[in-house]
Parts: C-alpha cells; sequence; structure tokens
C-alpha cells in the first residue's frame, strides 16, 4: 500500500499528518483540500494546519505542494 498516491485532503490535523507522513513513500503525497466536496471552513482549517505543521520543512512542503505533483505529471510539467 505504501506505493499508492495519497492527498492532505483533510488530514492536516496534528494527529493525522503524522501518520499519513510515517507510512506513505514522501513521494507519494500531494497537497489535497477535497474542494468544492469539503465546505470552506474544513479546508481553511486543515490547510491552516498543515501549513503549520513542524514536522516538515521547507523542502518537504514543496515536495508536497508541486514537486511530487510534477513527478507524477511530468507530461505537464
Amino acid at each position: 500500500m505504501r506505493g499508492f498516491w495519497f492527498d492532505t485532503a483533510l488530514s492536516g490535523s496534528p494527529s493525522a499528518l503524522p501518520s499519513l507522513l510515517a507510512f506513505a513513500r514522501p513521494d507519494r503525497v500531494l497537497f489535497g483540500t477535497d474542494w468544492p466536496f469539503a465546505p470552506e471552513v474544513a479546508v481553511a482549517h486543515f490547510t491552516g494546519e498543515y501549513d503549520r505543521y513542524p514536522g516538515l520543512d521547507p523542502a518537504g512542503h514543496h515536495a508536497i505542494d508541486r514537486d511530487n505533483a510534477r513527478a507524477l505529471f511530468a507530461r505537464l510539467a
């Protein structure tokens, strides 16, 4: 299952995000929000938690926010 792709949608909480990052391969995690299916207040909350998560350095955030998706969709880069 570690070969699956994962996203951070509604998983930016201090309890869920460390679990996701401990399980998934780092290059298989993408930024996600579940908008428009999740309410804007939930998207804002979990995105804010993700943005403030101290367990990711700037390079880790950049990979999740952009680089991992660029590798997945290389033909669109």
